[in-house]
This record gives C-alpha cells, sequence and structure tokens, in this order.
C-alpha cells in the first residue's frame, strides 16, 4: 500500500492568490507564497457585533438583532466572500481548508460601564457568528474550528473604553520620549511584557495609527494593546504556513500585524471592508 504524499497537492498558487483578490474589492495579498500541502489553515479574529456609530462610542447589539444590523456587518460578509473564494479552489484541487475562527471576546470596546447585560450580549455575538460560519462550512465541505480569547487565556480587559487612562505606571514615564512613536511602542512593551524594537517601521505604524480621525494618545495604546494581546497565538494556531484573513474598516489598523514578529512573514490577506 503506497502512502498519499502531502506533495502531490501543489496548487497553482498565482491563479489561488488572484482568484482571492478578485472576491473582495481592495484586498491584497501581503507575503504571498506557494501554497501546497493537502490541508491548508486559515485563521480569523472576528470582532463583537457593535450597533452603527463611531469606533469609540458604538455600543454592542442585543437580541433580536442579527449580524446584519451591525455597523461590522460588511466586515463579516467580506470573510465570507474570501473564504468561500480561497477554500472553493483549495478543495476544487483536492485539498482541503481548515478555517480557525477566534472571537474576541476580550479588549471589547464600549463606552461607559459595563454591565451583566453587555456579558451575555458578547455570548449572543459568539452565538450568531458560530451558527453562520456553521452553516457556511458544512455548505462547503470545509473544517470549522471555532474558539474564543478566553480559550487561550488572553490577558487582557473583558471591555475597554478607549478614553481610559493608560495605568499609573506608564504615566510616570510620559513625556521623556523623543516621539510618540517611541513613546507607545515602550509604553506597549511595559504594559504587555513585549519587546517590541523601536524602528522607523514599527514607529510608522503607529504614527499612522495616531492620525486617524478622533484618536487621542491613550485611545490609540488601548486600540494597539487589544491586538497585540492575542496577535502572538496566530502561528501556534495555523503554523508559519498558514493563511491570516483579517478585514479593517481603516486601512492604518492592518499594520499592527508587523508589530508581532511571527506575523512580519506569515501570508496574509488584507480586506479593506
Amino acid at each position: 500500500m503506497s502512502c498519499e504524499k502531502t506533495s502531490d497537492y501543489n496548487f497553482d498558487s498565482e491563479k489561488l492568490w488572484s482568484t482571492v483578490r478578485s472576491s473582495w474589492p481592495e484586498t491584497i495579498v501581503v507575503n504571498q507564497k506557494n501554497i501546497s500541502g493537502k490541508n491548508v489553515n486559515i485563521c480569523i479574529v472576528l470582532c463583537p457585533l457593535y450597533t452603527p456609530g463611531s469606533l469609540d462610542a458604538a455600543g454592542l447589539i442585543k437580541p433580536p438583532l442579527k449580524i446584519e444590523n451591525s455597523r461590522v456587518a460588511n466586515k463579516f460578509q467580506a470573510y465570507i466572500r474570501t473564504l468561500d473564494a480561497f477554500s472553493g479552489y483549495i478543495n476544487q484541487y483536492g485539498g482541503q481548508s481548515n478555517i480557525f475562527t477566534i472571537f474576541a471576546n476580550k479588549g471589547v470596546l464600549f463606552p461607559g460601564v459595563p454591565t451583566e447585560e453587555e456579558s451575555k450580549a458578547l455570548d449572543y455575538h459568539s452565538g450568531l457568528y458560530h451558527e453562520a460560519l456553521n452553516k457556511f462550512t458544512k455548505e462547503r465541505h470545509v473544517n470549522l474550528h471555532w474558539s474564543t480569547y478566553s480559550d487561550y487565556n488572553i490577558d487582557f480587559p473583558e471591555f475597554l473604553n478607549l478614553k481610559k487612562s493608560l495605568p499609573d505606571s506608564l504615566l510616570k514615564v510620559t513625556g521623556i520620549f523623543p516621539n510618540h512613536g517611541t513613546q507607545m511602542i515602550s509604553n506597549l512593551n511595559d504594559y504587555l511584557g513585549k519587546n517590541i524594537e523601536i524602528t522607523k517601521k514599527n514607529k510608522h505604524v503607529i504614527e499612522r495609527v495616531l492620525s486617524m480621525n478622533g484618536m487621542s494618545y491613550n485611545s490609540a495604546f488601548w486600540l494597539i494593546a487589544g491586538y497585540l494581546a492575542f496577535d502572538s497565538n496566530i502561528v501556534n494556531i495555523i503554523g508559519n504556513n498558514g493563511v491570516y484573513v483579517v478585514a479593517e474598516r481603516f486601512e492604518s489598523l492592518f499594520g499592527i500585524a508587523r508589530l508581532t514578529e511571527s506575523l512580519k512573514n506569515l501570508t496574509r490577506i488584507q480586506i479593506k471592508a
């Protein structure tokens, strides 16, 4: 009996990435690589279902509202279209797509003081997403792996007000740095226990987020910290040959992935949605 070799599954990667880019407007592939092997791991991180409104003021949808009633509904549709194009191509040529979906139930943006009702809303969001993805993956014969930030013991607040002050331990060193980029990287390293290098490229990532409309230093800090609290887990979940699919409304946020060393060379599908 002969054993099946993963080398028998070599896809036309140029055609694959072209198919992916055409599945949704303003989609690019970063670190485009050849895809080989029968099983292809894909990761997406789903944010909570916020109500329509600005980034720092939107609340959470409650029953009986659905995904389509959220300000991030377009983002979810972008994910579905992209996953459909990607997995459809892989499956067509004998491969198998494994979609690892993580619901971000920590670092949830919320103005004011959250109550038990908001925590219940997160469970509701998780259920809506899980149901929709179960339906999609069963119809497309794709493997779904579902989890939440809580499953990875992410050490970060459940809810986060972007207007919240920085911890006192960080405030005492504010103002001694030559620029906000250097200061922010130092603050993030101290708060998260990271070792982000203070380079021109990394400072540029910070400065682009700070330049977003209405973004204060504190808001940018908490927003970036929320991503960094989880990002280092992604390669552990899907491996160095996996694909990270990320959709953002604001282009500046794509750069945050570059602050995590293990994501720098990972293939990323970036969707403006």
